[in-house]
């Protein structure tokens, strides 16, 4: 497969296989050839090659955006120049722009999507742009530093035939300080294509890993290369969106009871019989909140609302629409309790002393960036608060420092890293639905939100811990377990 050496932080390699019908449809069009992408905090430069036969050019925005109400069908840009620039957007805003080449008769000759996003006012930010036509998909991510970029990735493409035979693209960066960093990405055949990023380069390097997840459409078929048909396939994007995603993160214990460390005091002379209590649970997402106690160590979560329809009922009119919420962020944190057990001579397990971390060792935090980003943090230095060595040192803590962007179109990126224990999850929530008739500035109806509305899961990052010991070991990077996973993180039922 093919190598390249890009220098400093970051490369990641993007591979894409969509469904077999629409790999294979016959498309009148051909690819619109992508040469540039530019953005900065408020504005997006996309530039195209030339088309043979194009006497005027077409974008238009896929991804909702209720701070600017619009007719989903109205162009962004309409012109003889092949290139565009769209100013007036947020900090961080996403944008996946549908740009089109026409002939004298307005007839679809080449096409293309581009998704990119403005750079962040502040912070440290990593962004992806993705470029998908009808025949291979290229991406590439950009790092930046108080919103300017300090690495510029090099294109990686790979035809939308690809099939999942364990083939990967392998790059290397032998500039990176510490030692060649090589980053693995295999091919995942599925509707919703995904980008993996791991790291390779040291054990127990302390240094953040990255990892990308990616939703890309279709461009959807349009044999008779109409621009009506290009317009109905726009609406149909824009008419639906995502009103929250909330993303977690926890750590837990899946056994039900733990052999004590023999360092914790409380289990001397007689360790051998005492027992820390664990979380009985397995990888995936329990989110009913009557049962969460004692389901994981720890639970850190962040929510964006990025704004949800608001309905009333009346007898005589039964449900209409009010308005829609104010974008807000929040972040919650959940502790577990902490048990220690005893066995008794029958073999059954007595609690003898139970306990809980304070809030003040865990923080998650949450901020809205645009009307289509959000930024999660995650921290922990919790230790069990039953563990004490030599009588007075607190036991070691579980470490975890892990960074998030998600973004209304269904990309997340999550960098960072956490403690070799115990086991480590990370998932996302996402509820969306109907956001307008034929024009974004067009409400839903209660018939269409109750029917199409839906909350979907996707598995972020999981990570299979060690024994409660690797505690003392310093913290290792992200770097992801091998799929199958289920969306929700779980493990498949037939593996």
């Amino acid at each position: 497969m093919k190598s390249s050496k890009v220098s400093l932080f970051m490369l990641v390699a993007v591979l894409l296989h969509f469904s077999t019908a629409i790999a294979n449809a016959k498309e009148s069009a051909i690819p619109l050839i992508v040469s540039d992408v530019q953005s900065s905090d408020s504005t997006v430069s996309v530039d195209w090659e030339d088309t043979e036969g194009a006497v005027e050019y077409v974008a238009y925005n896929e991804v909702p955006d209720r701070a600017s109400p619009r007719s989903a069908s109205d162009p962004v840009y309409t012109g003889q120049e092949s290139r565009l620039k769209i100013t007036g957007l947020g900090s961080a805003q996403v944008v996946r722009l549908r740009v089109l080449a026409l002939d004298h008769e307005r007839t679809v000759l080449a096409r293309a999507l581009v998704r990119t996003t403005t750079t962040q006012s502040e912070g440290k930010h990593d962004r992806i742009t993705w470029i998908s036509t009808s025949r291979k998909f290229e991406a590439e991510v950009q790092t930046s530093q108080n919103g300017e970029i300090s690495t510029r990735s090099q294109r990686e493409s790979l035809s939308q035939g690809a099939e999942d035979n364990g083939d990967s693209v392998e790059i290397t960066d032998e500039n990176y300080d510490g030692g060649s960093e090589v980053y693995h990405v295999s091919v995942t055949p599925k509707q919703e294509p995904s980008t993996r990023a791991e790291r390779s380069d040291k054990q127990n390097d302390t240094r953040p890993g990255n990892e990308w997840e990616i939703q890309v459409p279709a461009l959807g078929n349009n044999t008779d290369a109409s621009l009506s048909r290009e317009r109905d396939l726009v609406r149909s994007s824009a008419a639906y969106g995502v009103y929250d995603r909330w993303i977690y993160w926890d750590f837990f214990i899946p056994q039900t009871q733990v052999p004590a460390p023999v360092l914790c005091n409380e289990t001397l002379p007689e360790f051998t019989d005492k027992y820390y209590g664990g979380d009985s649970r397995s990888f995936g997402a329990n989110l009913d909140g009557y049962r969460w106690e004692g389901d994981s160590r720890v639970q850190l979560v962040s929510r964006f609302d990025f704004g949800s329809p608001v309905f009333s009922y009346s007898p005589q009119w039964g449900w209409s629409f009010v308005n829609w919420t104010e974008p807000v962020a929040e972040s919650m944190e959940r502790i577990g309790e902490s048990r220690i057990y005893e066995e008794q001579a029958d073999g059954s397990m007595q609690v003898i002393e139970t306990s809980r971390a304070s809030k003040d060792d865990v923080e998650a935090g949450a901020g809205l960036q645009s009307s289509t980003t959000g930024n999660a943090s995650f921290q922990s230095s919790a230790s069990d608060p039953l563990c004490h060595i030599l009588w007075g040192i607190d036991a070691p803590e579980v470490d975890v420092d892990v960074s998030a962007t998600v973004s209304t179109d269904g990309s997340h990126h999550i960098s960072g890293s956490h403690d070799n224990a115990p086991h480590h999850q990370s998932f996302i929530q996402t509820k969306s639905g109907p956001i307008s008739g034929d024009t974004i500035a067009d409400s839903p109806t209660y018939a269409d939100y109750e029917a199409s509305s839906q909350v979907e899961f996707d598995c972020a990052y999981r990570h299979t811990g060690g024994s409660l010991e690797k505690l003392a070991l310093p913290s290792i990077a992200l770097s992801p377990d091998p799929r199958p996973w289920e969306p929700d993180c779980s493990t498949p039922t037939n593996s």
